[in-house]
């Protein structure tokens, strides 16, 4: 191609721009390139970056002569409700803080709002869209406390400041930048989310009156050593106070070498989780139940602090990890059903109906068939919409959206990892969420039970991710601990 004049022109009023034929001389970069769907997804991903920037200006997005995306000009919040939900208007709430080097403003979202899924998080620097992991860091510290663990919020914040107190200069793409005083920056960003918070109540308050109205409303104090603060006539908070002299004054009178022996158990157990003090203590009331335990030698599986499983074996033992055990099933498990699809399912006497934001909604397209290879039913419904008549059976109920989330941010991570099957990132993430956690209690029969399908595994010894499922002490290793050289 030959420029031969370039000129200013008129042309009517807005931008239209076409792009054909773009890798005609240079076809070995046309190699480089993903699917239709997922190179779709990329463009939807920065057209969506240039709407947020620019919510005064007006835009639609065309593909294959279809339209797929028409936003009105209007504010910022609109501009938000109309991308992702127009129940955003709800769960959001305004940041605004000018300061004498920068000026932040935006919308971050409430916490009780927070998802698995990192991708509705945008910060812009002179309304230019940047990634900064540092004051990403900033955004999560103002929320300190309010959030779930690997929960995240919602947040576009605008960052307006003197161009030449950054260097655009870091990133071929431009997604990065410096600043000449990044902790200034991490300061002021954390500063405004928390102000923001605050000036709407959600950041949480102190309750000075909290241990007074703990001491008036108690209960259970017919059974020494047992305090709980009630709300509205409900039990708030029990807690078990391990007190020696109260244990002391409920145990039968004992010789002086059983009392010494009742001081050694103690000092053992001073150190560990107050759930596991509270059962030994018990224990050491009624000494009859505790030598049945110590003594006997046990040939079932045995449950380890709610989340290791003792097994025994000819050399000795092995303690297995019950969640990083059950994910290795059920990773397995996915895949075949994957392969097969014949995933099991249960279906939901009232259909649930799920709205993505324009990303999101392409991402699920794509992952649609294998998704309901697992055990999914999932039906698109409008533009946005979806809805899911029917999950896999061994997911535990009222976890399901959270499940969706997590699968459609683990396909998306697939999707820039070349190296990552999809498959195998779908079958990873939902054993990750549908695998029993520690905590839970199993059963003799359930304990065997897992056991048995471990070792029936392809590979019985490592989790999806990595991890060990278990590992094994030998009679020898147990009898070099216990000696004194």
């Amino acid at each position: 191609m030959k420029v031969t004049r370039q000129e200013p022109c008129q042309t009517p009023e807005g931008t239209s721009i076409c792009v054909k034929n773009l890798f005609f001389n240079v076809p070995a970069r046309r190699n480089f390139l993903k699917s239709d769907p997922a190179e779709l997804k990329n463009i939807i991903e920065e057209f969506m970056r240039i709407a947020l920037a620019h919510p005064s200006v007006g835009f639609q997005f065309y593909s294959n002569d279809q339209e797929l995306f028409h936003y009105r000009a209007g504010n910022l919040k609109q501009r938000i409700c109309a991308i992702f939900d127009d129940r955003y208007a709800s769960q959001i709430v305004p940041v605004e803080e000018v300061t004498y080097a920068l000026t932040v403003k935006g919308f971050v979202g409430k916490p009780e709002f927070a998802k698995k899924t990192r991708g509705e998080q945008y910060i812009f620097v002179n309304k230019r869209y940047i990634k900064s992991p540092y004051l990403h860091h900033a955004i999560m510290s103002a929320y300190e406390q309010m959030l779930p663990k690997d929960a995240f919020p919602f947040y576009v914040l605008f960052l307006d400041i003197d161009p030449k107190r950054i260097d655009i200069n870091v990133h071929p793409q431009k997604y990065e930048i410096k600043f000449d005083d990044d902790k200034l920056a991490y300061t002021f960003v954390s500063l405004a989310v928390k102000h923001g918070l605050g000036a709407y109540s959600v950041s949480p308050s102190l309750d000075f009156d909290q241990e007074d109205h703990l001491n008036k409303n108690k209960t259970f104090d017919q059974v020494p050593g047992w305090i709980a603060g009630t709300t509205n006539g409900a039990p708030r908070n029990i807690e078990r106070v391990l007190n020696p002299e109260t244990i002391a004054s409920q145990r039968p009178r004992t010789d002086a070498r059983e009392q010494s022996n009742i001081r050694n158990w103690e000092t053992v157990f001073q150190n560990t989780a107050p759930a596991q003090r509270a059962e030994k203590q018990e224990s050491l009331i009624q000494p009859q139940e505790d030598d049945t335990l110590l003594h006997k030698e046990v040939a079932v599986p045995y449950q380890l602090h709610r989340r290791y499983i003792v097994s025994h074996i000819k050399s000795g033992f092995i303690l297995i990890d019950q969640q990083a055990a059950h994910e290795r099933i059920l990773f397995e498990r996915y895949i075949q059903q994957m392969a097969h699809n014949n995933g099991s399912s249960q279906r939901q006497l009232f259909p649930q109906t799920i709205e993505l934001n324009a990303e999101d909604t392409e991402v699920m397209r794509e992952m649609l068939a294998d998704v309901n290879a697992l055990g999914f039913e999932i039906q698109e419904f409008g533009r946005q919409s979806f809805v899911i008549h029917a999950f896999p059976s061994d997911i535990t109920a009222g976890g399901e959206r959270q499940i969706i989330e997590e699968l459609l941010e683990q396909y998306k991570r697939s999707q820039s990892v070349s190296k990552l099957n999809k498959r195998e990132s779908l079958a990873r993430t939902l054993a990750s969420g549908s695998a029993i956690k520690p905590g839970k209690v199993l059963s003799d029969k359930e304990m065997t039970s897992l056991i048995d399908e471990l070792f029936a595994c392809e590979k019985p010894y490592t989790a999806p991710g990595g991890n060990f499922t278990f590992v094994s002490f030998t009679l020898d290793e147990l009898a070099r601990r216990f000696e004194n050289k």
